[in-house]
This record gives C-alpha cells, structure tokens and sequence, in this order.
C-alpha cells in the first residue's frame, strides 16, 4: 500500500565525521554554510552562517526554521530561476553557498543551498528545517566544535498551539458507510489551521545520546498525545455510540461499527507509492491529518484506530510488522478467542476486514481475495509483531461468534470444490457420449436414405440407449450444477457475515 508500505523509523542521521584540527582553518571556513551535528555529545545541531562564519545553534523545530530564515539573504526570481537551471555565472553561485536563500518577489520563499552538492532545499515550515538536518547533516568533534565562534539571534517566543486560539476555517466532512446492509454516517467539522498545526509537527524520532531502548514507544507516542486530537475523536465516539443506540446494535457489534468507519476511510495510494520510491523518508500521518485529508496508508489508520478504541474503553496496541512493512491495530481479546497468545485480535485498517481475520496477502494495502479463505491465523509475515503502545481495557468476545461462521465458510467451500472437481469429471463424459449420439443419428440417416430397412431398425434401439445414458447423465450434471450454484450462494452469504462493511457506492 507492489503497493508501498510504511517505513518504521525516521532518525536525525550522521552522514560523516570531519576531523579537522584548528590549525586548518583557512579564511573561509571549510564548514561555512554547512549544518553540523555535535556527536561527541549530545548531537547538538548548529548552522555555520557564511556571511559571519559563526555557528547558531538549532534547537527546536521551530526556532530551527526561524534561526534559518533570520539569517537568509535575498535573491530576484531571475537569479533563482539560474541558479535551478544550472545557468548562473559561477562568481555568483559561489557567492550564495551554504545562505539560506529568500525569494522577496515570490512571497517570501525560503531555500538552503548546501555548498557541498550545491543543492537547494526547500524551507516552507519547521519540519523542512529538520529535513534538511537530517539529508545534509556533518558530524564534528567537540574540539573542533570548540573553534566555532557562536553567534546569537533574539527569536521571538514560540506560542505553543496547544494553549493558544486556533484560527477556525471549518470545514464539514461526512463519512456514509454500510455495515450488514445498514446505512451509517459520521460527520465532523475540522479545521483548516488545526489540520495545518498538525502537518507542520515534527515526524521525526530526535534523541541524544545513545537510542533509547523504548524508541518506538516513544517515536508513536508523539503522533497520540495531543488534546486537540482527542476533542475530534470524543465526537467520533460519540456519533458512533449514538449511531449503535439507534439501530440496537449489542455489546461488542459498536467496534464492529467503529471497525467498518475506519476501514471506510480510502487507502492512499499516491502517498503509498512515494513511501515506495523512499521508504527511509516515511513517516505517519496525525490522526487529524488523516481524518482532514480523507485517506491514509495503513500507518495513518492504524494511529486513528488506536485513539477511537482506546476512548471506546477497549484495550488496544499498535502492531507493526516489519519484514511485511505493515501495521494493524491489536484488539484486547480472551486468550482463548484471540489471534496472538499474548490475547490480541488483528484488526485490518486497510480494508473491509471482520475484527480477527487476518489477510494471507500484504502489499501496503491488504489484499481481499476471492481464492483464498478468510483466516484466523496470521501468515508467516504477520505472525511476529512487534506490539507498541499497549493500553488495557476491556476485551473484545466477537471472535467466539466469528469461528463457527469461519467453520460453516470452510464447509461451503470444501463442497463446492468437490462439485466442482466432479463437474469438470463429468463433462468429458457427457461430450462422449453427445458426439457418439451424432455419430449414431448420421448413420441412421444414411441407413434410411439407402433404403437399407433391416439394419436401420436393428441400429434404432442402440441409438435410443445412447439417448437414454445421455439424458441420465445430463440430469445428473444438472443436479450437481444445481447443487454448485446453492454453494456459491450458501459461501457468499456467509462471507457476507464475516466481512459485512463496504463503501457507499
């Protein structure tokens, strides 16, 4: 979701060590432009600013991007346009390495151009900042560090979103889904800049030091807490606690419900593709970018399910999934009615999936096939998962209903494979004995035509016996053909009770 899939780690990445000694130093510094990471300590970033060959200190996301841009110097459309084409005189773009580059005629656009490939990147937010810290980073020893002066800017506090008034640019967005033949809906009312809050909050995994032990727990944790995603899942929870009341839906069938809305959310597949062409650039999306943007990869809807059954009061665990480069979301289950013995049940994010199938095939999206039976047992590639983010709570029982169903599944289809097998038996038989039939009818034909009376009478009762067995042995395929049909339609009627949700069409 080959589709692509997602990628599990993110990390501010040290992409070489420079030893240089004091003495080296030259006029124009050799790190002059660059961003440099302080490895012996805590991996602390700082941008050496060519114009003074002083180093700033990076910190934050935010006060990154500003230190950048603070320090930027401005260049006409017409220069920049060059400077991408390859056209600019060397003088100049020898002049503009290692700056961050402003485009005062084209709104203010920020850009880094990095002198060692003399590449351009883009810093419209925070977390380019950060990219372009982790694809351009160099690592240096504290002594060398040591030689740097440090520069200073006054930046303006950073308002934390969190506390501060948001401003509101609604937009209504409704989900239609259908669950066992019923019709249910969500619709919610987000926000323009809150969706934008949200795009712009770091996805990276920073630390210093050595890596943490826990880094997943934390690295997902992140994309979890934050109050304002728990205000849009509160009324998430709520429709769908309203949506069950209305239509006498009992006890565990409201995660069925809550199941088919996230599993009704589309699949992303031109993100999906880009997580292809560069898994090591992934990352998720916050859940309220996913409800937003109206799509996800199974990353995305994973951490949407986790919040909207952790606020249902159901134990719950991200589930990820390595070697497959999948993630699905764990349901608290008895261990004696679960999927994994630890007592969680699988849940596909992906696609239409009843809570406790488990697909046999993963390419980034699930893969729903009609060849292969519906299982309760993971596949080799899903068998092993790595569970983050466990939370207890209450235990989902709808997989004790779903085994007799997979059972009575198995039944059908075990019998329509055997009539199936018989029917392609038979048919030869019948093709036989319709051509020996043919072949009877011509020579009585040509028996009567010669006026030879006696043999065609003779040859009358052996062609009536061709008959006879024909007509036995077409009714006996008729029956089977029959008896095929009313499995067909026996397997996908249960099927039907197994995976119940699909999109409104």
């Amino acid at each position: 979701m080959s589709k692509p899939r997602f990628s599990y780690l993110v990390l501010l990445v040290i992409l070489s060590i420079i030893g240089l000694m004091p003495h080296l130093l030259q006029a124009t510094s050799p790190v002059a432009g660059k961003i440099l990471l302080a490895v012996e300590s805590h991996g602390e970033a700082w941008y050496v600013n060519p114009a003074d060959e002083k180093r700033y200190y990076l910190g934050r996301p935010d006060d990154a991007f500003a230190i950048m841009r603070q320090l930027a110097i401005g260049v006409s459309n017409n220069d920049f346009n060059l400077l991408e084409q390859g056209k600019l005189p060397p003088a100049k773009v020898n002049k503009l390495l290692g700056h961050i580059i402003i485009k005062p005629e084209d709104k203010g656009k920020a850009y880094y151009f990095e002198p060692q490939k003399k590449k351009l990147y883009y810093l419209g937010r925070p977390a380019d900042a950060f990219e372009v810290m982790k694809q351009t980073a160099v690592g240096v020893t504290n002594n060398y560090l040591s030689h740097l002066p440090i520069g200073s800017l006054t930046i303006s506090p950073t308002v934390n979103p969190t506390t501060t008034t948001l401003t509101v640019s609604p937009i209504t967005k409704t989900w239609r889904w259908l669950w066992n033949g019923q019709e249910y809906s969500i619709s919610l009312t987000l926000s323009t800049s809150t969706y934008k809050y949200f795009a712009q909050k770091p996805k990276v995994f920073l630390y210093t030091g050595s890596l943490p032990a826990n880094w997943q727990e934390q690295y997902y944790g992140q994309f979890l807490a934050d109050p304002l995603q728990d205000k849009i899942i509160a009324q998430i929870v709520e429709q769908l606690q309203n949506e069950a009341k209305s239509h006498n839906l009992k006890n565990d069938q409201i995660a069925d419900l809550a199941a088919a809305f996230i599993q009704s959310i589309p699949y992303d597949e031109v993100r999906s593709q880009r997580i292809t062409a560069n898994p090591n650039g992934a990352s998720p999306n916050y859940p309220y970018e996913t409800l937003f943007l109206n799509r996800g990869v199974c990353a995305d809807k994973t951490l949407l399910g986790w919040l909207i059954f952790r606020q249902l009061g159901y134990g719950v665990s991200i589930m990820a999934y390595p070697t497959a480069n999948h993630m699905a979301l764990g349901i608290a289950c008895p261990p004696n009615n679960a999927n994994y013995p630890n007592g969680y049940c699988y849940l596909e994010t992906t696609q239409f999936y009843h809570i406790g199938l488990i697909p046999q095939t993963i390419s980034g999206q699930a893969e729903l096939s009609t060849t292969s039976l519906p299982s309760l047992q993971p596949p080799s590639a899903l068998a092993n998962p790595q569970f983050l983010q466990k939370i207890p709570g209450q235990v989902y029982n709808g997989l004790s209903e779903l085994k007799p169903l997979i059972n009575s599944l198995q039944e059908q289809f075990n019998l329509k494979k055997q009539l199936e097998t018989e029917l392609e038996t038979m048919w030869p038989a019948i093709q036989s004995k319709n051509r020996a039939i043919q072949e009877s009818e011509a020579h009585l034909n040509e028996l009567k035509n010669t006026g030879q009376i006696r043999e065609y009478n003779q040859a009358v009762p052996v062609h009536n016996q061709l008959v006879q067995e024909y007509e036995a042995l077409r009714l006996q395929y008729n029956q089977k053909i029959s008896q095929f049909n009313q499995a067909v339609e026996e397997y996908n009627r249960i099927l039907n009770l197994i995976q119940p949700g699909q999109n409104i069409k």
